[in-house]
């Protein structure tokens, strides 16, 4: 198969098209800031290599239009698909570009990050070199790019199915790529059907590769599976191609998988620190003892000179937030009022820090807004504590620091985020007057499409978020938005069933349910982020 008809794949079997937040600029440039980087803030020049229907630059480019956003694909269908979103939607500041990544040049200009994300490990080496060839020539100096790929160890059993899957599909080279689809699932059931009585690590793994593909489409199949090019690589291969192009190893779009702390036990880490005589080597035998399968990687310039003893101070300049409830904490060695900051069914830190419970607590009750970190510890009142001296202050400052810092390590965000950005809550305004969602959520609730936060993240709507996003255009109040919803239901639009999912058709009872779920939905919504 020549290059042009693997790239045209994505033609035949279009790869859906979703926003990345560990791709987006704000992330990267959170992450950089953390490493002791000074990267390009807003408004920056955004470049996505592999770009697909642009659903990962569209929410970007409508949350920034200061900012300015262009992205590449070579297939034609799925940037014709694009640029129809780009055309009703009015979007100014992005450009959706059907070219070859080979054919880029001078002519696109400078950009402060170069986005390729699902494209590397999955095109011909000149494509590969091409790829860090425009990192190396169309990154500004403080640039950052983000480059994922498929690496070894993790990949080796993975690859071993994926060569029996592209065998027995070769033997039906005519057939239509669902057909081909269909065939290689069909493959992997025989295989552990036919070694289902084997309690062996080969069984395991065809159960655990078997698992693992039900719960992905059949475009992920394809793509990852069948396609001619699919190429894991070893980290420090692919950090010896950034030093061949002047470029460098900066860190991974997920900080924690970076601090050995967070993974291993002391024993694990003193062993990692004596064989492991620097970053690079330390970041692959990581890899060795995690069986890693997938990496994230934020590059820069050779030139840059990143600090990898991180600190609370570097959180000084960023904001935080975290989406956590609080909750009385359990357990053996738990103090008396102690509590637990949770995300419901994931996961939790407790700290016997009066201070830290303090400011964690600030921020779940500002939620979804950030709070500048410099500002947290100025409200923090440290010197009212304990009647402390300047040092002890100074110390307790450290420790508040420190302790933001793991709970956003130890989580890859999850419990506390942090960003170089703010992040206004509109909550009074979405409750009380007219509520707004952006223009790209309303659409994709009336198209059913995946809906994209104002954080990058896609949340999960329930079938009548389908009926009331639409609706805020801002121009409604929640009593319209209400009205709306009542005719729906009459118009037979909208059903209202009860606990036995019958159909109810008393108008007052349907006006008083639809009343509390207005209510809750836009709670949700603004909980949410959207």
């Amino acid at each position: 198969m020549t290059e042009t008809e693997s790239l045209n794949s994505y033609d035949e079997v279009p790869y859906p098209s979703f926003p990345y937040s560990q791709s987006h600029p704000d992330h990267l440039a959170t992450i950089a800031k953390l490493l002791g980087l000074n990267p390009p803030m807003r408004p920056y020049r955004v470049l996505e290599l592999g770009c697909a229907a642009g659903g990962n630059l569209v929410p970007m480019a409508i949350d920034q239009p200061g900012c300015v956003f262009v992205g590449v694909d070579y297939s034609s269908k799925q940037i014709e698909g694009g640029l129809k979103v780009v055309e009703e939607l009015r979007i100014d500041n992005l450009q959706l570009r059907t070219a070859s990544i080979l054919d880029i040049d001078e002519s696109f200009g400078s950009f402060d990050y170069v986005l390729c994300h699902g494209v590397y490990s999955w095109v011909p080496p000149q494509v590969q070199e091409k790829i860090l060839q425009i990192c190396a020539t169309q990154l500004t100096p403080t640039g950052i790019a983000y480059i994922s790929y498929n690496t070894h160890p993790g990949w080796r059993q993975r690859g071993a199915v994926r060569d029996m899957m592209r065998y027995h599909v070769s033997r039906h080279r005519h057939e239509t790529p669902k057909d081909r689809i269909l065939r290689a699932r069909e493959l992997l059931d025989f295989l552990v059907q036919a070694t289902r009585t084997s309690d062996c690590a080969y069984s395991r793994m065809l159960y655990e590769q078997q698992d693992l593909l039900r719960r992905h489409s059949d475009s992920y199949i394809f793509h990852e599976h069948l396609e001619q090019h699919n190429e894991p690589l070893w980290f420090l291969d692919f950090c010896g191609r950034l030093d061949e192009h002047g470029l460098r190893y900066l860190g991974d779009s997920d900080f924690g998988s970076m601090v050995a702390s967070m993974s291993f036990t002391p024993e694990v880490q003193e062993m990692l620190e004596s064989i492991a005589p620097n970053l690079l080597e330390k970041e692959q035998y990581m890899d060795f003892v995690r069986n890693r399968a997938f990496r994230q990687t934020l590059i820069c310039h050779a030139s840059a000179k990143p600090d990898y003893d991180v600190d609370g101070k570097r959180l000084n300049g960023l904001y935080a937030a975290s989406p956590t409830i609080a909750r009385p904490a359990t357990g053996e060695g738990v103090e008396n009022g102690q509590l637990e900051f949770a995300i419901p069914d994931g996961p939790s830190i407790t700290t016997p820090s009066k201070t830290t419970q303090d400011t964690l607590m600030k921020l779940v009750q500002a939620w979804p807004a950030r709070i500048r970190v410099s500002q947290l510890i100025a409200d923090s009142n440290l010197e009212t504590r304990q009647n402390a001296n300047q040092e002890d202050i100074e110390e307790l400052k450290r420790n508040l620091q420190a302790s933001l810092l793991t709970a956003f390590a130890t989580s890859s965000g999850k419990l506390l985020e942090l960003s170089i950005a703010p992040f206004e809550s509109h909550e009074q305004n979405a409750l009380d007057t007219f509520p707004c969602v952006n223009r790209y959520v309303r659409r994709s609730a009336k198209l059913a499409q995946a809906i994209v936060n104002r954080r990058h993240e896609i949340v999960d709507v329930a079938p009548v978020d389908r009926h009331i996003l639409p609706l805020l255009d801002g121009s409604r109040t929640p009593a319209a938005i209400l009205q709306k919803l009542v005719e729906f239901q009459q118009a037979r639009e909208l059903h209202i069933s009860d606990e036995q999912d019958n159909p109810i058709d008393d108008s007052e009872r349907v006006r008083t349910i639809l009343e509390e779920i207005v209510s809750e939905r836009l709670q949700y919504y603004v909980r949410n982020s959207l």
